[in-house]
């Protein structure tokens, strides 16, 4: 790596949980630049514009994260992000939409 360059990607992995990544299909869905590395393990890689989608909430954490991820979609009128099952998202983050509306997201 040479002077002033940086990382431009992330490692993720997790020994855990084994269906943990469920999540990365909606973000790639999103246009989210994401690799396999290895089981359990991915390569996200930075500067990649998302685009707004239909994803789908598999579980509590990885449906928080698509939403949080359509919170930073490219700014355009035809570029919404719709998170189905939003149920699984609610049980276990509370008012979650009003929460997030009033730190200014369009919700």
């Amino acid at each position: 790596m040479q002077t002033g360059e940086t990382k431009r990607y992330s490692t993720v992995h997790d020994q855990i949980y084994d269906d943990r990544f469920k999540y990365v299909d909606g973000l790639v869905a999103m246009k989210a630049q994401i690799e396999k590395v290895r089981d359990k393990e991915y390569r996200i890689y930075a500067g990649k514009a998302l685009y707004g989608t239909h994803v789908r909430a598999a579980d509590l954490r990885g449906g928080a994260a698509l939403v949080l991820a359509g919170l930073v979609v490219q700014d355009d009128a035809q570029s919404s992000t719709v998170v189905h099952d939003f149920q699984r998202i609610q049980r276990g983050y509370e008012d979650m939409v009003k929460k997030l509306n009033k730190c200014g997201a369009k919700l």
